[in-house]
């Protein structure tokens, strides 16, 4: 079978981690694997090794993803020759109705995967026409509220990343339960550990003493990641102590880097807020950080957060999206409330207050809840039969089928 992934945004983050994680699984089934960059060449420019049977293609776009018609959309997907496509998308409306419809009919089948909370449904408001004397009928409510609604129709499948994912797509927009299912994201643990000469080396190259407190984060520098928070929130943190011996590590690139390079010079701690661009070793890049920071606005289930307690870290991290469906036990990091900096500052604050091995010890215990409930092997595995369950390609015990239907019908989460 040859199945097609494809990936459309302008930097490497969770969604481009994840289409790794899946093309290799297909590899490992004899499957074969062609990674599409819709008008990106993020894998290429970093120069990441596929093997196997994976491999990689940019196709050019003649516009953005959310404006090609029907017409457009079949000829860019009628250059990527497999029997299954596969969309590891962004966000909800990443692409567009048209798009959908023609990837159902170029392919035996399409399956959607949502990395993202899909944003809620404002309250219904409608303007006053005829100067406020006739009610209108909110029309670009049910415009949008369509529009979201319609991106259940393409896809055979809809693969969400998250209890909270899945939840806000079948109640919110009427998803069908039938098509709609949740797999957590997961990480590889014996890739992602704490590992002592990986933090002696990444931090002599960041220039920052062993012994030093650094919070961080990595991933892609974007605004939806809500970074000049992060920094601001360091900032804050520093106002409380006498010593200058903590840093702040953002590590990635990403639209809003040049934002948050004038955000950190603002702050007046520009050398101690460190920015070492992308890596292609982040579980070397977690063992520089003590303390991992997680103030995103909206999140599905974040791959960061997972190799960061993977790698020993202690997080600290908004409850946005499927984070609390990992900080699920608080002796494994701080849960904040959305949008409380207060509370967030003041677990940094806790945070430093422990000594090394009480950090240690929280770090330990986030590995093991992760490499229980989040292992990219397991998890992975139960995407790739649903891939084959929908082809044919693969014999299935029917035990497995009522397995996968009784959980679609239940709303079960894998």
């Amino acid at each position: 079978m040859r199945v097609s992934i494809l990936t459309a945004t302008s930097a490497r983050g969770g969604a481009e981690n994840h289409a790794l994680q899946l093309a290799k699984a297909l590899d490992s089934r004899g499957h074969e694997v062609l990674i599409v960059e819709l008008g990106h060449q993020i894998f290429e420019e970093l120069n990441i090794t596929l093997g196997g049977r994976i491999q990689l293609r940019n196709i050019e776009l003649p516009r953005p993803l959310e404006y090609l018609s029907w017409s457009e959309s079949k000829g860019i997907l009628n250059q990527v020759r497999a029997d299954v496509c596969v969309f590891e998308k962004g966000e909800l409306e990443a692409a567009n109705f048209a798009f959908d419809m023609a990837a159902r009919c170029l392919f035996k089948s399409y399956i959607a995967i949502e990395q993202l909370l899909a944003p809620p449904m404002p309250e219904k408001a409608s303007r006053r026409h005829l100067k406020g004397i006739l009610p209108g009928v909110g029309m670009w409510w049910y415009r949008s509220y369509l529009r979201r609604r319609s991106r259940c129709l393409g896809p055979h499948k809809i693969v969400c990343v998250s209890d909270a994912v899945k939840n806000r797509l079948t109640e919110e927009y009427k998803f069908p339960l039938a098509k709609t299912v949740a797999i957590h994201n997961g990480i590889d643990p014996s890739q992602f550990r704490a590992h002592s000469e990986w933090r002696f080396s990444t931090r002599r190259a960041w220039g920052i003493p062993e012994d030093d407190l650094v919070f961080g984060a990595v991933g892609r520098l974007a605004p939806i990641k809500n970074f000049d928070a992060a920094i601001e929130l360091f900032r804050r943190f520093c106002l409380t102590r006498s010593t200058n011996d903590a840093w702040l590590v953002l590590v990635g690139t990403g639209p809003a880097e040049s934002q948050l390079r004038k955000a950190a010079k603002k702050s007046g701690l520009t050398d101690w807020i460190k920015f070492p661009g992308p890596t292609d070793r982040a579980w070397e890049a977690y063992n520089g950080i003590d303390v991992f920071l997680m103030t995103s606005e909206s999140e599905g289930l974040p791959l960061a957060l997972l190799e960061a307690m993977a790698s020993g870290c202690c997080p600290i991290a908004m409850a946005v999206g499927g984070v609390p469906e990992v900080l699920c036990e608080n002796t494994s990091g701080w849960l904040i409330p959305k949008g409380d900096y207060g509370a967030f500052v003041r677990a940094m604050d806790a945070a430093a207050r422990l000594e090394r091995v009480r950090r240690a010890a929280i770090g330990a215990k986030g590995r093991e809840l992760v490499s229980n409930r989040f292992n990219s092997e397991s998890q992975i595995e139960k995407i790739v039969d649903i891939i084959e369950l929908g082809t044919g390609s693969r014999s299935i015990s029917h035990r497995a089928v009522r397995h996968f239907n009784k959980a679609s019908d239940d709303g079960q989460t894998f």
